[in-house]
């Protein structure tokens, strides 16, 4: 028995930024051995048990595409990329429905409302709770709790474990698991009370990250409208004339300038790679891929470093300090702002602001006029802008102090979004690591530490 652990103790080595355990046993290839291969050191009140034993495996099917009676009645009727496009946990509306004679002609059946749908082929063990009656397709292998199991607990212990059953998945020409094969699969089962105190644990989690997920989402619908809105209007309610450009009517005071005009268009370069003393020393050098992958709208780390031998050995230049790096072939347009002078690759088109240009208001320009660029870009193998198109495109500018206070607005908002995106990345963390905590035995949520949900108890 290993020590354990209760929710508040967790809790405070979860905070405190302490490592959690990662698991050291290896996955067995046959579910009746997995049981206590994966579960070593259960509490001794718990017990492993089959699926099928503490519920019903039900799989799926598709009435004949042929017969329009079958199709557009009143039965949801869910695929795998209903999952996969759920916003959420749990699944109330799919994409077709299907008639009882659609019903009727198949082998599929009505689950009901809170089973856990799980898909069984290509993408394996993404889960959801359906609230209404609902049949599927054969892309799934459905769970029908009994009575020893609370919906909500199946559904996670599930989630938790949706990496072993793509691992025990087999076939030629997709990944799938079998309707015998997850009937044989073993998950831990604890008494119907710590289940939903469980449940209850990681529903809470989950409510946190989905509101978070809404507020991050709002907020870059905020910063879309306002960008619009000032890149149009400008933010001092300025009267509006038209301009001999794409960007039609502008506020009187601006000026249309060409970013050769206002910037220095600087491209980049890769050493050799061959050459080992161009490689590793303090000169950042950054590309497409850490631009697109990047959370922040800032960039102080890459992924390698040149040499100054490196540097010298191309055509690529530092950037000083707040210089906007803007991706320019395969995905155009991505931008961020070094905050450390650093180098890039070929797949930029990067602008050092001249005195006339505010870092950010440039930042937020390109990022508004993006898909713009994106459209004149060329090329067979992939689309690229050209140093010399990036040079000729045009801008609206407006005064120094406009242009300072249109970035400040948008960065404000930009910075919100970070942090909901940052405490979101955190919830996800946390909400991994209590998982394998708790299916695992190693973390007890007690008596008294939650105040279990209606919703987990009663539609569980």
């Amino acid at each position: 028995m290993s020590e354990q652990r209760d929710l508040e103790q967790f809790a405070s080595t979860a905070s405190s930024g302490e490592r959690q355990p990662e698991e050291q046993e290896s996955e067995p290839s046959d579910p009746e051995d997995h049981g206590t291969a994966r579960y070593p050191s259960l509490p001794t009140d718990w017990e492993i048990k089959r699926l099928d034993e503490v519920a019903t495996v039900q799989g799926g099917s598709t009435p004949s595409t042929d017969e329009e009676e079958y199709w557009g009645g009143e039965i949801p009727w869910a695929t795998p990329t209903d999952l996969t496009e759920l916003r959420g946990n749990t699944i109330s509306d799919t994409e077709d429905l299907i008639t009882e004679a659609g019903l009727e002609s198949t082998s599929t059946h009505i689950l009901p409302p809170y089973s856990v749908l799980l898909t069984s082929r290509a993408g394996i063990g993404k889960c959801a709770v359906n609230t209404v009656p609902m049949a599927t397709n054969q892309g799934f292998q459905s769970l029908i709790p009994g009575e020893e199991l609370n919906t909500w607990y199946l559904y996670y212990v599930i989630s938790e474990m949706a990496p072993y059953l793509e691992s025990i998945g087999s076939g030629s020409t997709f990944s799938e698991i079998s309707k015998r094969e997850v009937q044989r699969v073993q998950i831990p089962v604890p008494s119907m009370e710590e289940q939903i105190r469980i449940a209850t644990t990681l529903k809470n989690t989950d409510n946190i990250r989905e509101v978070t997920k809404q507020l991050v989402e709002h907020g870059n619908r905020i910063k879309v409208g306002l960008r619009q809105r000032f890149f149009t209007a400008g933010i001092n309610g300025e009267e509006l004339v038209e301009t001999d450009s794409r960007y039609g009517k502008l506020p009187k005071s601006w000026s249309i300038k060409q970013l050769d005009d206002v910037t220095e268009v600087v491209g980049g370069s890769t050493p050799s790679t061959d050459e080992d003393e161009y490689w590793g020393g303090d000169i950042p050098w950054v590309t497409p891929t850490e631009v697109t992958e990047l959370v922040e709208n800032e960039i102080s780390k890459t992924e390698r470093n040149l040499t100054e031998s490196g540097l010298e050995s191309t055509s690529t230049h530092v950037l000083p300090v707040n210089s906007v790096l803007m991706t320019s072939r395969a995905t155009i347009g991505e931008c961020a702002v070094n905050t450390v002078p650093m180098a890039t690759n070929q797949g930029f088109k990067s602008f050092i602001p001249g005195e006339t240009l505010n870092t950010w208001y440039l930042y937020y320009c390109i990022e508004h006029i993006a898909s713009y660029i994106e459209s004149i870009g060329a090329g067979s193998t992939f689309s690229e802008v050209s140093k010399r198109v990036v040079k000729n495109i045009e801008i609206p500018v407006p005064s120094l102090d406009e242009q300072e206070e249109i970035a400040q607005t948008l960065k404000s908002v930009d910075d919100a979004v970070l942090r909901n995106k940052r405490y979101l990345s955190q919830m996800n963390t946390l909400k991994s690591g209590l998982m394998r905590e708790i299916f695992h035995g190693r973390t007890r949520i007690r008596n008294g530490q939650i105040e279990p949900l209606n919703e987990v108890r009663i539609n569980g």
